[in-house]
This record gives structure tokens, C-alpha cells and sequence, in this order.
């Protein structure tokens, strides 16, 4: 009985706000593609394009809480998104291990709270996209905070594209799902 309810409950939350969910999967779809597209770019330019990703990033997820302040964990993870995105623009040159620990930082953050938003949604079709991209966004966390390979930033594109990638996919199928009256 509890479990419908709440699934009820999800299906008209995602219903109401369709559109912001959808505009959010897509910005990380294309924002997570271009990262990858971009890593031939001079360490200075890339580090800066992640620093100015990642903020935005922090700032659409930030404004999301604002809009559905039940949501805190997208505060959480909004804020740590535009710190690291700030040290990272603001500080090129720190290093490379610096911003392979940073971007291995979010990741593990993003992760985890991307788990915790799939098992809440659990009984929710489509549910398993979001826990697949925690799951990934964890597996990358611990091959950038380890340094594989080397931490490059060829590797740190693919890894942030990837995340961003996956979890804006995760969002879209889930805002498309609850379009599907019949929830397929």
C-alpha cells in the first residue's frame, strides 16, 4: 500500500514539473558530450571549460532545490559542483592532481547521491538508469582518485562526459516515463 502511494506521489511530482526534468537531462546530455568532445583543448582552456561546466552545472542543480526545496540532496551536490568548479577555473594551474582529486571528489558526491535519488525512486519505472549512472559515476571516482591512468585530462574529460552524460540520460528516461500514462 505504502509503496503505491509513494509511487503515485513520484509519477505526479515528475508530471507537474515534466519540463524542468527534461530541460535538466538534456543540459547534462549535451553538456556532458561536449566535454568529451573537447579533449585535444590546452590544459589552461580545458581546466577553465570544467571549472565554467561544473559551476553551471551546480547552479541549474542549486536552482532545481530552490524550485523543489524538498530535493536537498541537489543543494548539496549543486554547491559542490560550484566550489569545485570555481577552484578549478579560478586556479588552472594548480596541478593536475589537484583537479583529478577534485573532479574524483565530485564524482564519489555525485555518485552516492545519485544511488540515494534511484532508490527512492526504486518501485518508479526507470529507476534502474539513475542507479547505473551512481553506480558508474562511483566506478570513475575511484579510477581518477587512484590516478588512472595518470590522471590525464584526456581521462578526466571522458570521465566528467561520462557522468554528465549518464545522468542526464537517467533524468530525461525518467521525465519521458512519466509522460506514459500507463508507465512503461
Amino acid at each position: 500500500m505504502e509503496v503505491t502511494v509513494f509511487v503515485q506521489d513520484m509519477e505526479k511530482e515528475i508530471r507537474a514539473h515534466r519540463g524542468w526534468y527534461i530541460f535538466e537531462g538534456i543540459f547534462f546530455l549535451v553538456m556532458g558530450v561536449l566535454v568529451i568532445m573537447l579533449p585535444n583543448v590546452t590544459t589552461l582552456a580545458t581546466t577553465m571549460l570544467f571549472g565554467a561546466a561544473l559551476s553551471l552545472s551546480g547552479i541549474i542543480q542549486s536552482a532545481t532545490f530552490f524550485r523543489y526545496p524538498k530535493k536537498w540532496w541537489k543543494l548539496i551536490s549543486g554547491i559542490a559542483f560550484i566550489v569545485a568548479g570555481v577552484i578549478v577555473a579560478f586556479v588552472p594551474m594548480a596541478g593536475l592532481l589537484t583537479l583529478a582529486f577534485i573532479i574524483g571528489l565530485i564524482l564519489f558526491i555525485e555518485g552516492f547521491f545519485e544511488i540515494m535519488f534511484a532508490l527512492a525512486f526504486k518501485p518508479f519505472p526507470g529507476w534502474v538508469w539513475l542507479m547505473l549512472s551512481g553506480i558508474l559515476a562511483l566506478g570513475l571516482a575511484f579510477f581518477v582518485l587512484l590516478g588512472f591512468p595518470a590522471a590525464t585530462i584526456l581521462f578526466l574529460s571522458i570521465a566528467i562526459g561520462i557522468n554528465m552524460g549518464t545522468y542526464g540520460m537517467s533524468i530525461l528516461l525518467l521525465a519521458m516515463k512519466s509522460g506514459n500514462k500507463s508507465g512503461e
